[in-house]
């Protein structure tokens, strides 16, 4: 039987393989010699849906992700990284990823374009300031996170086109508007269950003020805006922000309207 699809050239056969999950993508490696080295050049990391059960499982998932990571050649560009774990079993509030900021770190030196980050844990992880300045982001999809609160004197994301925020607190509502304020090719908005760390602010510090007052905010427009879906049940949206969208969803509360 003659093997044609390995006769293809190493560009076709990684602009293939990105279509799998990394993990099945080094599998490949066993094919033969022509695939041993392939999958290092593969631009697309997925990691798929990882359940993690106990505390083993936990430390070969670290080092398989780990070893993938160290083992491409810094020239190749990594162009997405996908991210998704749950932990599901008892005592998992102790657990932690010890090298995620190392791992999302390396991933934006090497001109990432796709980012999803999913950690399903309890306790918030707080994310790396460094994905807020990044100049190649175009599309940044975060799931269950705390922002940090000096990330607002760095935010810069002049090339994202696409933001999705499920399950995300930041320090204050107006963290959030800088973020809004700092993606100005902004093409689609999702926004679920946005939260803000006031616990942390003083006891006299007012809610409503921090979301009502912040005038500097008020005209903020988004001419590239044309999806969004938007849960505002907990917080005020600029609604300027949605003047020249073709597609909308929203949930307000209704004292708000």
């Amino acid at each position: 039987m003659v093997d044609t699809i390995s006769t293809l050239p190493d560009a076709v056969l990684c602009h293939i393989l990105s279509f799998l999950e990394t993990k099945q993508v080094v599998a490949t490696s066993i094919l033969s010699n022509r695939w041993k080295h392939l999958w290092l050049s593969v631009p697309v990391l997925d990691f798929g849906l990882t359940r993690l059960t106990d505390k083993d499982a936990n430390f070969r998932f670290n080092d398989f992700v780990y070893s993938v990571l160290l083992s491409r050649d810094a020239a190749v560009p990594i162009k997405s990284f996908s991210l998704y774990v749950i932990y599901n079993y008892n005592g998992c509030v102790n657990l932690c990823i010890p090298s995620f900021a190392k791992w999302i770190n390396f991933v934006l030196q090497r001109g990432v374009e796709y980012l999803d980050l999913n950690v399903d844990i309890f306790g918030w992880r707080t994310l790396p300031n460094t994905i807020f300045n990044c100049t190649t982001l175009v599309v940044l999809r975060l799931h269950f996170f705390w922002i940090d609160p000096s990330c607002s004197s760095i935010l810069l994301l002049p090339s994202l086109k696409t933001l999705h925020l499920d399950f995300i607190t930041f320090p204050k509502h107006q963290d959030f508007m800088s973020l809004l304020a700092n993606c100005p090719n902004l093409e689609d908005l999702i926004i679920s269950d946005l939260w803000f760390d006031y616990a942390k602010d003083s006891p006299s510090f007012d809610y409503e003020e921090d979301s009502l007052s912040c005038s500097k905010w008020k005209n903020l427009s988004l001419s590239n805006l044309t999806k969004a879906d938007v849960d505002s049940t907990y917080f005020h949206f600029p609604m300027k922000v949605l003047q020249n969208v073709q597609s909308l969803s929203m949930c307000i509360l209704t004292a708000q309207v």
